[in-house]
């Protein structure tokens, strides 16, 4: 632990460096990870689709990990100050095979950040094939993902479990 003069270097010390720190490392993973099992349970264990995105040419089956809500790329975090912003940054794919046609169809929604149009379901700003389809109706990840995380307390263990990687003794 460096030795400091001031107060005021001591505190911006804690805020630009152990706070950040295990904001973007412990507390990051342990967010990401919730939010992954959330994406499982309440994503892709809602439903067996019978229409499927089209991914790497090979129709039938969700992009997943491999370019997916539940891809470690797509699950973002950012520090700013003292809080962090994590966000699922998936993009809809551009086709989706339609078992009910036979075909493959371009999506209008194309291009569209994926993780609200789950979160929210469908409506006037999503283009979606059949909306009496399960996956027309929310499946809200991110916000059961704040709700675990607000009961359970995983990111508190988290931020100690870093502080006290850091040295900083923590009691309690």
């Amino acid at each position: 632990m460096p030795t400091f003069n001031d107060l005021t270097s001591l505190f911006n010390y804690i805020e630009n460096v152990i706070i950040t720190d295990c904001l973007q490392k412990e507390v990051y993973e342990t967010v990401k990870e919730v939010e992954k099992r959330h994406i499982e349970k309440d994503v892709y264990d809602a439903y067996q689709p019978t229409v499927y995105n089209l991914a790497d040419g090979m129709p039938a089956r969700r992009r997943g990990k491999d370019g997916g809500l539940i891809a470690d790329e797509n699950i973002v975090g950012e520090v700013i100050g003292d809080t962090l912003s994590v966000k699922n940054k998936t993009i809809a794919a551009p086709h989706y095979v339609d078992f009910f046609l036979g075909e493959i169809v371009d999506s209008k929604n194309k291009g569209k950040p994926l993780a609200p149009m789950i979160e929210e379901g469908g409506g006037p700003n999503y283009d979606f094939p059949d909306p009496t389809r399960k996956y027309y109706y929310p499946r809200p990840f991110t916000k059961n993902t704040y709700e675990e995380l607000k009961n359970t307390e995983e990111h508190v263990v988290a931020f100690k479990k870093g502080l006290k990687r850091l040295g900083v003794k923590v009691s309690k």
